[in-house]
């Protein structure tokens, strides 16, 4: 009876020494990044590009938007880079991500962090979204060395009791890279599992609430952004590890 209560327990030992080493071959084949760059290109078609005056001054469009988070340990460098059509480069400010302690902090003119409480937030998912899955297909894409398959997720976004806008976010992601931080998709809750690497987004107001719709529009058009109409985020470059 010792004896087989011996080899039950050095079964069962066994068998958690092997799961165990799974886990951790698991864990150590994926990337968590703390160093490097990876930067998301958004690239606007000729319909959208329009030429806006403000205050007796024409301002050109733009035509290529870049999304960049650059990796140092635990910080997190955000920025864009504005490409207009007349060939015109603007650099947008920076932000700073926090990894340890979850909040954003903002830069100063030597576009260094500012640890202070009054230029601070904490960071959070800013589309306030509920995402659902409403599709994961056979589809698969090799992106950057990386291998991707499709999935389609739906994402709610109450503005009012009167008014939603549903947004369609067609991906093609990765389970190879484990960070819940994106440069383009803010939404914790949906990094955990999935890292996209080519988002198409799409966007429809799903309630009757006209003012607030037409408002959007006029917001989004100020922006020169194409509220309603199909957004590519392509991957341009990523060196992480």
């Amino acid at each position: 009876m010792i004896k087989k209560t011996k080899q039950v327990f050095k079964l069962k030992s066994l068998l958690l020494l092997f799961f165990l080493s799974l886990y951790t071959f698991s864990f150590a084949q994926k990337i968590h990044p703390k160093k490097g760059k990876i930067t998301f290109t958004l690239l606007k078609k000729d319909s959208v590009l329009t030429v806006l005056h403000f205050a007796g001054k024409r301002i050109e469009p733009v035509r290529e938007r870049k999304f960049i988070h650059e990796f140092q340990d635990s910080i997190i460098k955000h920025h864009e880079v504005f490409r207009r059509e007349n060939g015109t480069i603007d650099i947008g400010k920076s932000k700073y991500i926090s990894k340890k302690l979850g909040r954003t902090y903002a830069a100063n003119s030597n576009d260094e962090p500012i640890y202070n409480r009054s230029y601070e937030y904490p960071y959070k998912d800013y589309r306030k979204e509920t995402f659902r899955i409403v599709e994961r297909s056979n589809k698969k894409k090799k992106i950057k060395g990386f291998k991707c398959f499709h999935i389609i997720i739906e994402g709610t976004k109450k503005y009012s009791e009167l008014h939603k806008v549903l947004t369609i976010y067609d991906m093609y992601v990765t389970e190879k890279i484990k960070c819940d931080y994106h440069p383009v998709l803010e939404a914790k809750s949906f990094l955990e599992n999935y890292y996209p690497l080519e988002i198409k987004v799409s966007a429809t107001s799903i309630n009757n609430d006209e003012s607030a719709t037409d408002y959007m529009k006029k917001v989004d058009k100020m922006f020169n952004r194409e509220y309603g109409k199909v957004k590519l985020y392509t991957l341009e470059s990523i060196e992480i590890n």
